[in-house]
């Protein structure tokens, strides 16, 4: 249940210094769609990378040109649309469409691909996301899904390619060292914990 104070939802984490609904779109809870998908990081020898005894893993990052740091690739979901929609209009529009040329053709269908990735994802984290963006009365809320690509047959042999002045997407390293959004950390330390791999 939301708190109303003065007819304006209030920030159920608490007070953020900004009042009003700032850079998003609506009052109350802005809902999101967020996706993990990793797969093994294999090394020149052809063998799962460990450090620690522990299996390292990939995951599908995206970088705007305006920041430093790797985040999970994910949007705003759309007024009615569900989360299997969002991510699909997510995955399409933002991940697949950065695939190299070359391997895109050689793949052929990729919509078969994001079928496959949203039937197997699985849901690790709903709740509020701590961003930059929220307000004092208006807040993030993300539903954030994880794909594990275990035999590398349905994105583990997808390579990325940059645009100009676009997003970069590229596969990087699921690990406490990697320069990551704040609010992406903790997800995606839990995604390691959960698959017992290195973070």
């Amino acid at each position: 249940m939301i708190d109303v104070v003065d007819q304006l939802p209030r920030n159920p984490v608490g007070r953020t210094g900004v009042a009003g609904r700032g850079l998003l779109a609506r009052w109350g809870p802005n809902h999101a769609t967020h996706i993990v998908a990793t797969r093994w990081k294999i090394g020149e020898d052809g063998l799962i990378v460990q450090k620690q005894d522990k299996n390292v893993l990939e995951f599908v990052a995206v970088k705007s040109p305006q920041s430093l740091k790797w985040a999970m690739p994910g949007g705003l979901m759309e007024v009615g649309e569900s989360v299997p929609s969002s991510l699909r209009r997510i995955l399409t529009k933002e991940v697949l469409a950065a695939v190299k040329p070359a391997i895109a053709e050689e793949i052929g269908n990729l919509g078969e691909r994001v079928d496959a990735i949203i039937q197997n994802a699985t849901e690790v984290y709903k709740g509020y996301m701590d961003t930059l963006r929220n307000t004092d009365n208006a807040w993030m809320e993300t539903t954030t899904l994880h794909f594990h690509d275990e035999t590398r047959e349905i994105l583990g042999d997808v390579e990325f390619e940059a645009k100009d002045g676009a997003q970069v997407i590229n596969w990087q390293e699921v690990s406490g060292h990697v320069n990551l959004r704040a609010s992406h950390s903790f997800i995606l330390h839990k995604v390691a914990e959960l698959g017992n791999a290195h973070f």
